[in-house]
């Protein structure tokens, strides 16, 4: 339903009334062009219309669910209960990728904030810094 909801850039008005209420425009802590802004954003966005994919999905669900016992009882045909499953299954896909999306988020956003991982050498020669750097420590309070 939504193709890519990754945003690129997102700017902010004050209402004109703004001015009267005491309200004065003031530079953003994270600019809105950073990708910290961006994926912040993103995250919140996603959670947002998370709710919407739930609620679709839950409807979908039971669409399916009615189709089943409206064939059990004869009053349609299977066609219909097969629409009804594919149907139900598009929503739970949609969601999946919603969640799908809200995770990638996280790991750009805390890429942006400067958290990463290391590889096994990366984080082999970082173990042999933090030695050395302990036995230098120790070296020189002695």
């Amino acid at each position: 339903m939504f193709p890519s909801l990754f945003i690129s850039q997102v700017t902010y008005t004050l209402p004109s009334h703004a001015s009267t209420l005491g309200c004065e425009q003031s530079k953003p802590l994270i600019p809105s062009h950073s990708p910290v802004h961006q994926f912040s954003f993103d995250v919140t966005f996603l959670k947002t219309i998370l709710k919407y994919f739930l609620d679709g999905s839950a409807t979908a669900i039971e669409s399916e669910e009615l189709a089943h016992v409206r064939y059990d009882e004869g009053s349609t045909t299977y066609l219909e209960v097969l629409e009804q499953q594919r149907q139900s299954f598009s929503a739970q896909l949609d969601l999946l990728a919603n969640r799908l999306n809200i995770v990638n988020s996280y790991i750009l956003l805390y890429k942006a904030l400067g958290g990463g991982w290391l590889t096994p050498e990366e984080e082999q020669e970082f173990l042999e810094q933090q030695q050395q750097q302990q036995q230098q420590q120790q070296t020189t309070a002695e």
